[in-house]
């Protein structure tokens, strides 16, 4: 692996052999970063060493079924994320196989570091069905058996050869070279396991991290700029208004709902006492945690943590784009600006024009991509069509780490309006218009030149009180002994196939560069000699069913009817009877009453957790003058004690609004008069709930 700068050229070389006495279906399913640039694809079977190239899909197909005879074709396939699925066919008994993997990334700095992730797990893929029988598609096989070992060599050249390396992951060697030389990066032990991602990160040092290189791209000069954002801004007191809106469908269960959980509970934790927040579920119906903004203080808090202690998601057909507008609606009533912070593992197909409203009522919208199968480049664009940030969270990553990192940059200041200023006029550049840059983000831009461009480049930007901040840096002359052999130009063309929808563009700069995407395949024959009608079995394994204990999965079996739809997800159509719905909701919020009210106060406002706003609004309508928010909120309370709902309260919290009632300082006759008024709103229904 060698860093050149912000840029890292990795290469993953892997050997399986095949030690049964059957033929196997060898397939590789490689979770490379999003960003990530496929450079080179070589594959050895036996004394036949192949290397890919890039077709146009259409040819790849046509290929494959004219050589079938021949031999099985070797494909590397794009899924349009981050997953490259490799399949050489057939490994008879006894076959070696060998696959080398040469892929670019850029990275970015994280305030005084530059952080490499190496993924180390690779395990062997099969067919999965879910829980009603039907495939999901490719799942993981782990062998408990198997020494998975590896080997890692680091070279890092030019500015950061002198820096200070360190791993919070494995035990490392860093050799220095003498000046100008690149340093080594090795493991401790010649060989580890294959257990865990392999994490570097390498110090920033004093100086600025700017740098400016010149590149061949064929007949053109590639000038490559990379800029960290460096502001010294005082601390903002201004108040901000956060709503999270997470996706609750079956793809976020299991492991992954559980780490939002973890990663909202220290959400919680960074919120300002002046700050508004709430929570938005997206199960088969858009829920609120609150029906209106709430105040981060310590009552609400509290029901935020009592939320999230049983939050979970449901195995039904969701729609984030209606949790998205609900979140919209819900106002701070300081009129301050609304960020939402979206949190998904599937795709949004209206996410435009969610994107326009958010714009037109200047709300922000920061995104997290949860897993290989969010649609990446939504993602992306929705936030920053909105003005906000976004981040991808693959398998192999820590999303916790993801979210957390995503939610600081709502305090953190940004410069807006950002343009280049270059030493002489380029042909072209990329991109066109440069996103917000956010104090401590690194920002790369790309401008082509018919010369070598000299002098020095400028960022300008104006920041939140109109001022100018300006980068600056010389651009290092071009050598050609120092070229990269084209792995800047191809990533600056893979970056521009990313904004490219015309698939013959598309698919013309993918052949020119010879890059994987989502109009070409990398495509390599393999001729045995020896036609064989024995094919490979895959096998399947039973999954492990999990979230259901969760509040999610308890939403889904409240349902009287669901329809499949033909991706195999449920779509909820009614309830049983409209008294069903509202008793499901005020016993989800009884649920989490118990974590706040248990030895602790009632609340002091109506703006209870996950209460149906109709009750809400209803029970605003009936106080009378001279009766505050808080002694209704406990006459209501102590109400639902005495009802059949009663029974989800446990007895600490029964105890406190008890406790709160006779403490009540209010005429009998009024609490009489006002308990009718609160038994008028429940009409009985015909199972005798609420």
């Amino acid at each position: 692996m060698e860093l050149h700068g912000t840029l890292s050229i990795t290469t993953i070389a892997q050997r399986s052999r095949n030690d049964t006495s059957e033929v196997i279906e060898a397939v590789y399913s490689l979770h490379l970063p999003f960003d990530a640039v496929l450079l080179e694809l070589t594959m050895c079977l036996g004394e036949t060493t192949l290397r890919g190239v890039a077709v146009p899909k259409r040819e790849s197909k046509r290929v494959q079924v004219d050589s079938i005879e021949r031999g099985m074709p070797a494909t590397l396939e794009y899924d349009g994320h981050s997953t490259y699925n490799l399949n050489i066919g057939k490994l008879l008994p006894g076959e070696e196989a060998k696959v080398s993997l040469r892929y670019a990334t850029l990275l970015c700095w994280q305030s005084d570091k530059l952080c490499y992730t190496l993924p180390c797990y690779f395990p062997p893929r099969c067919f999965v069905p879910d829980l009603y029988g039907r495939d999901l598609g490719w799942g993981s096989i782990i062998s408990i058996t198997a020494d998975d070992l590896f080997a890692f060599e680091m070279r890092l050249i030019g500015k950061l050869a002198d820096r200070a390396v360190e791993s919070p992951s494995h035990a490392i060697i860093v050799e220095k070279s003498a000046a100008g030389r690149p340093s080594a990066v090795r493991l401790v032990e010649e060989l580890d396991y294959l257990d865990r991602d392999l994490v570097i990160e390498v110090a920033k040092g004093d100086e600025h991290t700017t740098s400016l290189t010149v590149h061949r791209d064929c007949d053109r000069y590639l000038l490559w700029g990379s800029f960290q954002q460096q502001l010294a801004w005082p601390e903002n007191s201004t108040p901000r208004s956060i709503t999270i809106v997470v996706d609750g469908s079956n793809w976020m269960r299991g492991d992954r709902i559980s780490t939002v959980r973890q990663a909202l509970l220290q959400f919680l934790d960074i919120l300002r006492p002046q700050d508004w927040f709430n929570i938005v579920v997206s199960w088969p119906e858009a829920i609120p945690l609150f029906n209106v903004q709430a105040r981060a203080n310590e009552e609400s808090l509290s029901f935020a943590h009592g939320f999230l202690e049983i939050l979970g998601a449901s195995i039904c057909k969701t729609n984030v784009a209606t949790a998205l507008r609900l979140a919209a609606r819900i106002r701070a009533p300081e009129g301050i600006r609304q960020d939402v912070v979206l949190i998904t593992a599937h795709g949004m197909p209206d996410w435009e024009e969610v994107a326009e409203e958010a714009v037109r009522a200047g709300d922000r919208i920061f995104t997290v991509g949860v897993g290989e199968e969010v649609p990446a480049a939504s993602v992306r664009a929705l936030a920053e069509r909105t003005g906000g940030a976004w981040e991808i969270a693959l398998p192999n990553e820590d999303l916790t780490e993801r979210i957390h990192r995503l939610l600081n940059r709502i305090y953190t200041p940004c410069s807006s309006n950002n343009k280049v200023l270059w030493p002489q006029a380029p042909l072209r550049v990329y991109p066109r218009d440069l996103p917000e840059i956010y104090d401590g983000e690194t920002c790369n831009f790309f401008a082509w030149f018919s010369e070598p461009p000299v002098g020095f480049v400028q960022l300008v930007g104006r920041l939140p009180d109109a001022s100018t901040h300006c980068i600056s840096g010389d651009i290092e002359p071009y050598d050609p002994e120092e070229d990269d052999y084209g792995a800047v130009s191809r990533m600056a063309a893979a970056l521009e196939l990313r904004d490219t929808a015309n698939a013959d563009l598309g698919r013309d700069i993918a052949l020119k560069y010879q890059l994987l995407s989502r109009w070409t395949d990398y495509l390599a024959m393999v001729d045995s000699g020896e036609n064989t009608d024995i094919l490979p079995d895959p096998n399947r394994i039973e999954p492990m069913p999990a979230g259901w204990a969760e509040l999610g999965g308890e939403f889904q079996r409240s349902y009287r009817r669901t329809v499949e739809h033909a991706d195999g997800e449920l779509e909820f159509l009614s309830w049983k009877d409209p008294h069903e719905r509202r008793d499901y909701y005020l016993g989800l919020c009884l649920r989490i009453l118990n974590y706040s009210l248990f030895n602790s106060a009632v609340p002091s406002s109506m703006n209870l957790p996950m209460l149906p706003a109709a009750i809400a609004e209803n029970l605003r309508k009936i106080i009378p003058h001279g009766v505050d928010e808080r002694t209704m909120t406990i006459l209501f309370l102590n109400y639902i004690v005495d009802s059949a709902l009663g029974c989800h309260l446990v007895k600490g919290a029964k105890d406190t609004i008890r406790k709160g009632y006779s403490g009540l300082q209010v005429d009998q006759l009024q609490i009489k008069s006002l308990e009718g008024s609160i038994a008028g709103i429940f009409t009985p229904g015909p199972d005798g709930h609420l």
